[in-house]
């Protein structure tokens, strides 16, 4: 390990990568392979690298974990000004009164000047420095993986193969925002910061109004964004493949692929959105994964003209991909739990990724010929269509359903609305259409109507594109 990297983590000597496989072959046409181990990953460097330069804020009486040896000489800090320092009265360490969000970025716009800028504060003054920590300790991030498939040669040249893959990954790295007050409040040396129903008496008992956990602010005044990692994420894959593999005589083969796969983890990417909705109840980041595709099929086949007449050395192939959608997480827009992140809430009780997005199927050609110009060189033509029935592939959706908006909209009461569940389900045409409307929730800024965005294509992926090619060889 590097030298650098042990001012922030320490060296993890415990990698361990037993792997075991067999093969047997109970007759001539049937193979049976089977294997397990156990695979090291390494560490994400791209966050050891962002939070190296940083220097850390400094909270009196509290201890900020996992920050780097010796980052009080770095060079540069990352700050956030959140709504509930100005909402609050709270001051900067100099007396002068917190900045609301909205006039320091027209002051920013306007002037180029930026809001004071503090590493610390006594606790109850109004500090924007943040924090980068990473859990020292971490172990290195490791995979358990199991496989079992059976190959059956069902004629000559034409094998059939089931297999499952088993894969649990551990100890992956995924983040979290320390700087949350409790829902009941804490005081202690360092902080007071009040229960949520202090702050708003409509979280009562602590809560949202569907049960949710509800939260005053930060729990340190005196400091920004906590951004927190640890080695705590888990991912799990479950995948049974079907495929044909065939040959037929000298000039056509083929191939077609099936996989049911369903993956899912507790939140392990290294975003801001990523972090948990609940700092108190991690529990319930467990979901289906961003990478969870449960149906997907690709099949291809070559075909090779005669090595003699007017076709000889021409080649014709294609690829087709058909795939189930992808998911998305429905973000409410704002902070409507009160922990001053407002790109994590959660529409009503719905987990991460419960929305679908769009199905994918794509149909690619290609005809190529190879012309010999002398023994050692040829000229290889190819011509190539991408998406040949041009089809509009949807690759992300807005899942964004709509700024004070804490559960779905369209019930009998504010909290039993209908729930979309994939791209153009009546459900989602009817909030594009401006038929839903939302109640008011008593003590929170409800907005009159999801946003009409909500389900709509964002990004697609390419359209049917043509391409000629010509390579020279010698």
């Amino acid at each position: 390990m590097e030298t650098g990297l042990s001012q922030i983590i320490n060296p993890d000597y415990r990698g361990f990568q037993p792997r075991i496989g067999f093969a047997y072959s109970p007759t001539k046409r049937t193979v049976i392979r089977s294997g397990f181990g156990i695979f090291d990953d390494h560490y994400n460097l791209t966050f050891l690298f962002v939070t190296y330069p940083q220097r850390e804020v400094v909270i009196p009486n509290a201890v900020d974990p996992g920050v780097r040896q010796g980052n009080a000489t770095a060079t540069w800090v990352l700050n956030q000004l959140y709504l509930t320092g100005a909402l609050e009265g709270l001051k900067y360490p100099n007396g002068e009164p917190a900045s609301f969000p909205a006039a320091a970025a027209k002051q920013l716009v306007l002037t180029g000047q930026t809001p004071p800028n503090f590493n610390t504060g006594p606790p109850g003054s109004f500090v924007t420095n943040s924090g980068g920590g990473i859990d020292p300790n971490s172990r290195i991030a490791y995979s358990e993986q199991a496989s079992l498939q059976v190959d059956q040669e069902l004629s000559k040249g034409l094998v059939l193969s089931v297999g499952y893959l088993f894969l649990r990954a551990r100890k992956q790295f995924r983040p979290l925002d320390l700087n949350v007050c409790p829902p009941g409040g804490l005081v202690n040396a360092a902080t007071d910061c009040p229960a949520a129903s202090v702050v708003n008496p409509a979280f009562v008992g602590n809560k949202l109004p569907d049960g949710r956990d509800a939260f005053s602010g930060p729990l340190y005044s005196n400091a920004g964004l906590m951004y927190y990692v640890d080695a705590t994420g888990n991912a799990a894959y479950n995948g049974g493949t079907i495929s044909i593999t065939d040959r037929l005589g000298q000039y056509f083969r083929f191939n077609a692929n099936y996989t049911l796969s369903h993956t899912t983890d507790d939140g392990t990417f290294l975003t801001f959105v990523s972090t948990p909705e609940d700092l108190y109840e991690r529990k319930l980041e467990r979901a289906d994964s961003v990478q969870d595709v449960r149906h997907r099929f690709v099949g291809n086949f070559t075909a090779d003209a005669p090595s003699h007449g007017p076709l000889r050395n021409f080649e014709f192939s294609s690829i087709v991909t058909l795939q189930s959608p992808r998911p998305f997480t429905m973000f409410v827009g704002n902070d409507v739990n009160g922990d001053t992140n407002p790109v994590t809430d959660r529409v009503g009780w719905s987990p991460r990724n419960a929305y679908r997005g769009d199905d994918f199927y794509t149909f690619d050609l290609r005809l190529a010929r190879l012309i010999h110009l002398s023994e050692r060189m040829g000229l290889n033509l190819a011509f190539d269509a991408f998406n040949v029935f041009n089809r509009q592939n949807i690759n992300e959706v807005t899942s964004v359903y709509g700024g004070g908006t804490p559960d779905f909209c369209g019930g009998t009461n504010p909290f039993n609305g209908p729930v979309p569940k994939h791209y153009n389900d009546a459900t989602s045409l009817a909030i594009q259409s401006g038929t839903i409307s939302c109640l008011p929730v008593p003590g929170i800024a409800t907005a009159p109507a999801p946003d009409r965005l909500f389900g709509t294509p964002r990004t697609m992926f390419n359209p049917r594109q043509l391409q000629a090619s010509a390579k020279f060889t010698f």
